[in-house]
């Protein structure tokens, strides 16, 4: 199966284990697309516009549960305040009742 990619503003999300060849999949894809807009918002809300930390690079894994919450199931980062603020932003985000489950996948530079 081919991940895919949903990409909205400077946040990508990768939804994996979704086969973009099956029809009912890609139908399910546009359902939720309301679901991944109201996360990546969320997401954008809970980034600090600035923070103390040198520049680096923050991941993390994540799985959107029915209803829009969010369990951390990975983050990783340039250092390890970089991993946490990543852990925290993601942890403190959730999605619309409408969501499905997902696991994703966000990644973050910090300037």
């Amino acid at each position: 199966m081919k991940p895919s990619l949903i990409v909205l503003g400077v946040f990508m999300l990768s939804l994996s284990g979704l086969d973009a060849s099956a029809s009912d999949n890609r139908g399910a894809a546009r359902d939720q697309s309301s679901c991944f807009a109201a996360l990546a918002e969320s997401i954008r809300r809970h980034t600090p516009n600035s923070t103390r930390l040198n520049p680096g690079y923050a991941e993390a894994t994540f799985r959107v549960r029915p209803g829009g919450r969010v369990s951390v199931v990975a983050a990783s980062g340039t250092t390890p305040e970089h991993a946490a603020l990543m852990r925290w932003i993601i942890a403190s985000s959730r999605g619309p009742k409408n969501c499905g489950e997902h696991l994703l996948h966000q990644s973050l530079t910090l300037h």
